[in-house]
């Protein structure tokens, strides 16, 4: 099922992406993006 085409959205206010090395906080259109390190991210 394709959201997109349905018009429908899940809304979200917090998303995460794991990367091998690299940490920040995106902020983008009310919404927060973090980005963490595979080994942190394990240890929460």
């Amino acid at each position: 099922m394709d959201f997109q085409q349905k018009g429908e959205h899940i809304p979200l206010k917090r998303a995460l992406i794991v990367t091998r090395d690299s940490e920040e906080t995106i902020e983008s259109k009310g919404m927060t993006i973090e980005v963490v390190p595979v080994w942190k991210w394990i240890l929460e």
